[in-house]
């Protein structure tokens, strides 16, 4: 098998989080006067690592830690996001196939409480969080290097030092062009979702070797490319 672990994120592919999210987020934007007043503001700082973007919307580093420090205690406590119709069984039936995990700028605890709720907890036995690791891309190549044996198949000395052949047994499933370029740069595959933050266009842009406008469609996208196809889209 080509794919030997998916990753999925959670906000906005998993779980509706558009105004969830935005809702949540525009109490942390009133209260520090960041600028950042209507959702399409908010949705943009997705276009690269949320916690970075934020970062440069704020004064300097500690007002930075203060600002993302109550936005998640603010998730921590009142996001309750519903899951995206379909995802649930997309989930199990990966699951039969293939090793999951979620890769979510989330944290731990928040995103361990929405997977219960949905029943699939089960499902994911690795939780790689925002508040272990902000970047996704190291997330990514230090949980990769960690698992050789498992996820990762021999490599020639060639190999070795690009890693990329290696990563690919990988990918990401995402709704944002920030994960789409943090997974490529982390050496793995990425199938995007066109119903969270990000459009179709936007995506493919960014690198996503396919685009899936339902949840069935990442099914018929697994099915090629767990034989190792690329199905550009």
């Amino acid at each position: 098998m080509a794919l030997s672990i998916v990753f999925f994120d959670l906000d906005g592919t998993l779980v509706d989080a558009r105004d969830a999210a935005w809702e949540i987020f525009a109490d942390t934007n009133a209260l520090f006067e960041l600028g950042i007043d209507t959702q399409e503001k908010f949705l943009a700082l997705s276009e690269t690592n949320i916690f970075s973007a934020l970062s440069e919307c704020c004064v300097d580093e500690q007002h930075a830690t203060t600002v993302i420090d109550h936005f998640m205690k603010s998730i921590r406590e009142r996001y309750n996001p519903p899951f995206i119709p379909g995802m649930v069984d997309v989930v199990k039936q990966f699951n039969a196939q293939t090793s999951l995990a979620i890769l979510s700028s989330n944290m731990g605890e928040t995103i361990r409480r929405i997977l219960e709720a949905g029943g699939i907890a089960e499902y994911f036995p690795h939780i790689l969080s925002g508040d272990d690791e902000p970047s996704k891309r190291t997330a990514i190549t230090n949980f990769l290097a960690a698992n050789d044996d498992q996820f990762a198949k021999p490599l020639t000395g060639e190999e070795r030092q690009s890693r990329r052949s290696r990563n690919e047994n990988a990918a990401l499933i995402t709704d944002t062009v920030g994960d789409v370029g943090e997974a490529l740069g982390g050496g793995i595959r990425v199938c995007g979702v066109s119903w969270g933050m990000h459009s179709r266009e936007q995506l493919l842009r960014a690198g996503a070797e396919y685009v899936a406008d339902t949840p069935p469609e990442l099914i018929q996208w697994f099915n090629k490319a767990r034989f190792g196809a690329n199905a550009r889209s």
